[in-house]
């Protein structure tokens, strides 16, 4: 029988938010507060609710001060509301937490290329890469990166890689034909 930390994690992968939530308050009933309240942040992060996100996000890491997961979603919470310099500081936070975190990681190199550092913010993401060949969100915004600089054929290069990885990648087929009417 699945817990409801799991049930809840399901209903909120087919955002059905309400069961979800109801699943994750009993989580943090439970003795299951940590995951139970990071669920929770999440739903309101998917509703919109930036913060009731927030404030499950600070409840957690009073509890857990190096949650690296709630750093990452609190500087994803900084970058939706423009915050480009808390981001990267909430960033760096879930890095230094969990070095191994590719999602903070990307999230990081990503808000450096927003704030116009675009050279560490492509080395960032070029170093997951290197560590991580098969990262389809990272060779994604590689391509993307690419394709914004007018790169076009090395971000097809990427894009390939991805449907190479996982060849019905919609994102990516939709990248190439609008890369491939751009070279013709």
């Amino acid at each position: 029988m699945k817990s409801n930390l799991e049930l809840g994690d399901t209903f909120l992968s087919h955002e059905n938010f309400i069961m979800a939530r109801e699943l994750y308050e009993k989580a943090v009933k439970e003795d299951q507060e940590d995951q139970g309240l990071f669920g929770l942040a999440l739903c309101a992060y998917q509703e919109g609710d930036l913060v009731g996100c927030l404030q499950y996000l600070n409840d957690l890491l009073k509890k857990v001060p190096g949650h690296a997961r709630a750093f990452n979603l609190s500087g994803m919470v900084a970058a939706r509301n423009g915050d480009l310099e808390g981001a990267e500081k909430l960033f760096v936070a879930a890095i230094e937490s969990d070095p191994e975190f590719i999602e903070a990681q990307r999230n990081y190199g990503e808000v450096l290329v927003a704030k116009g550092d675009y050279s560490n913010g492509v080395q960032v993401l070029d170093t997951i890469l290197k560590k991580h060949p098969e990262d389809i969100p990272t060779l994604l915004t590689m391509a993307e990166l690419c394709l914004e600089a007018d790169m076009t054929k090395e971000g097809l290069l990427y894009l390939n890689q991805v449907i190479d990885l996982d060849p019905e990648n919609e994102t990516a087929l939709e990248m190439v034909r609008t890369a491939e009417e751009r070279l013709d």
